[in-house]
């Protein structure tokens, strides 16, 4: 009997003795936890392409586009020259020029129209082929009625001079009785060769 309780107190001691296993070793510590990991941060989105603003998309319009939906592939362009009296002939700048389709062609409806520069010229550039009136009848007391037949692709070179002027060869005479205002009423597309503004020494105005 006292050998049984006395194993039993020794069992309870064993027991009950913290950190102390049966063979009497030290307990191991428990194992520490695995680190956090952190989810990777999510890309940043590429940015997105700015689209271009509205002047950029009104300069590529004009440069591909000068003369809208009249835009073509024909050029006409020259020198105009003026002499008054026995004066030698001079360039003629800022004068207003039309270019117009003649009724019944396939350009009827087709207008340009321009100043010229301080050197007398004028470029009516990328317009579409057909045929044409060119007049500076929009400015007082005009010089010149001429036909022009271009087609897609031509380059015309045409100077104004004294010797195509209405004195010389008129290939509108008719517009005196008609009195012009059937075309000159109707809208046209403006364009402008030089800033207004400006003057050139050694040239005239009209």
């Amino acid at each position: 009997m006292r050998t049984m309780a006395s194993w039993r107190v020794r069992v309870g001691l064993l027991l009950v003795v913290p950190g102390v296993g049966v063979a009497g070793c030290q307990r191991s510590p428990a194992p520490a936890p695995p680190p956090r990991v952190s989810a990777p941060a999510a890309p940043a989105p590429a940015p997105r392409a700015a689209g271009p603003t509205a002047a950029e998309r009104s300069t590529a319009y004009s440069r591909e586009h000068p003369w809208g939906e009249n835009t073509g592939t024909a050029r006409l362009h020259g020198t105009v020259t003026w002499a008054e009296g026995t004066d030698a002939p001079a360039p003629v700048y800022r004068r207003s020029f039309l270019l117009r389709g003649l009724e019944g062609a396939s350009n009827e409806s087709v207008r340009y129209t321009l100043r010229t520069d301080a050197n007398g010229e004028y470029v009516f550039d990328r317009i579409l082929g057909g045929e044409y009136e060119l007049t500076d009848g929009l400015a007082p007391g005009s010089h010149w009625r001429l036909r022009v037949r271009i087609s897609d692709g031509d380059d015309v070179g045409l100077d104004l001079t004294p010797g195509n002027s209405r004195q010389v060869r008129d290939d509108f005479p008719e517009r005196d009785r008609q009195g012009g205002r059937h075309w000159l009423a109707r809208p046209s597309v403006a364009m402008s060769a030089q800033p207004t503004g400006w003057h050139s020494w050694g040239a005239r105005a009209l």
